[in-house]
Formats: structure tokens, sequence, C-alpha cells
């Protein structure tokens, strides 16, 4: 709801008492991004049956990068493919107009 605030914090050491945050990681293979440890996606308060290691980072890439500077999301074909439906079946009371291809 637009009432509901929720301060992003940078640099702090030790965030607010009550504060939810999320550490961000650097990966050391690629110092250049920083990381979030995404571990679900949740539609409705239901999770996604995604195993959690489809969002884990290793030396070869891959992890969830925390880029400030785009509009873009990409996630894994098989993270986008539950996700797509999860909306779809979550809001399919509502007309759906499908993209031109």
């Amino acid at each position: 709801p637009p009432s509901v605030i929720s301060p992003f914090f940078l640099g702090l050491e030790h965030p607010p008492s009550g504060v939810q945050y999320t550490p961000i990681l650097l990966n050391g293979p690629t110092p250049t991004y920083y990381y979030v440890g995404l571990t679900a996606i949740f539609v409705a308060k239901h999770p996604l049956p995604i195993p959690t290691s489809i969002f884990q980072y290793t030396s070869s890439g891959g992890g969830t990068i925390f880029d400030s500077g785009t509009t873009l999301t990409y996630l894994p074909p098989m993270a986008y493919k539950h996700l797509k439906q999860s909306i779809i079946n979550h809001v399919s009371s509502s007309p759906l107009h499908p993209l031109p291809q």
C-alpha cells in the first residue's frame, strides 16, 4: 500500500533495531558486481517451486546481481517459467493481453 514506508540504508555497520535487511555480498571471481542471497520467490505469499541452488553464485558465474542502475530483471529459464505461470494463475480473473513476439 502507498502508506507503507520502506527505507533503504547503505553502509550501516549495524542497522537500526527492528529493521529487516538483506546483506550485499561480494563474489571473489567477479568483484565488480554486488550480489544478494536470494533463496526464494513468493507470489501471493506462496513460494514458487524453484530450487535454492538456482540462485547461488559459483566460480563460473550465476547468482543474483544487485544493480541499481538497470530496470531489467533476468531470471534463469526455470525460475521465469514458474514466476510467469504463478502470476498468470494469480491474476486469471483479469484479462491478459499477450505481447507481440
